[in-house]
């Protein structure tokens, strides 16, 4: 489905609302108009979003029926299994092996994922720690490949550590005021830093009470650009997946 399809529909919609009892005609579609930037902007998350939103929904729905399915067989072979326990007989050696664990099968291994990961949840131990500020730290995020760590503080300074080891990697200074978060770019890789290829492509971004965001250098951990216009001090920010994106 395209993008002025949507819009064809949404405009339909609103055109086909009812007039209410006292009156009040909502069939006026009202909008504000923003920039042909802002509709680029959103045409591309649409594009972006919904072919990977239709491909989940597919997994989701073969994963459901393969486990209704999974279920349905299990549980007739356990009811069989019963039955031939309670009559004295011995079910065949191949009937008896599907009421057993199938490693093989799609629906076993996600389960036995999610029973190891819980067990590891559950036995997580402390690997390290470090003091990452002289006051509260306020923000922190994982790079994407896990191997750095970035926090940020009341002190307004943002730090990148070596994720295994805590180690202080770089102090990010800039702000004049409180840091509120820190993130990383989806495309960020640890072994970019350094990287003179990488000094300008953006690596993460920070917020501040100052009311400005700041873009850092993946390679160079030197600000290379600052976001302005906000009117209060900001809080939480977020790249897009795409990575072409801040909010």
């Amino acid at each position: 489905i395209s993008a002025n399809e949507v819009v064809a529909a949404t405009v339909r919609q609103q055109l086909s609302a009812p007039v209410t009892a006292d009156g009040d005609d909502r069939r006026e579609v009202f909008y504000t108009e923003g920039p042909e930037q802002l509709k680029q902007a959103r045409l591309f998350i649409q594009t972006y979003s919904l072919p990977k939103s239709r491909d989940r929904l597919a997994v989701t729905k073969r994963k459901q029926a393969a486990l209704e399915a999974y279920i349905s067989q299990k549980e007739a072979k356990l009811k069989e299994a019963q039955s031939a326990r309670q009559a004295g007989t011995a079910m065949e050696e191949d009937g008896e092996e599907d009421t057993r664990m199938d490693e093989d099968n799609e629906i076993e291994q996600e389960h036995n994922m999610f029973v190891d990961r819980a067990g590891r949840y559950r036995n997580m131990d402390l690997v390290s720690s470090q003091v990452g500020d002289v006051r509260p730290i306020s923000g922190c995020s994982f790079s994407p490949d896990s191997k750095s760590f970035a926090t940020c503080s009341w002190s307004g300074h943002a730090k990148v550590w070596d994720a295994e080891s805590s180690e202080l990697k770089h102090t990010l200074l800039g702000h004049t005021e409180r840091l509120t978060d820190v993130k990383f770019h989806p495309s960020f890789s640890t072994d970019a830093m350094g990287s003179d290829d990488a000094s300008s492509v953006v690596g993460l971004a920070t917020a501040s009470v100052d009311m400005r965001v700041k873009l850092w250098g993946a390679g160079s951990m030197q600000c290379v650009h600052t976001l302005e216009g906000h009117t209060q001090r900001l809080a939480r920010i977020a790249f897009h997946p795409s990575g072409r994106f801040l909010g």
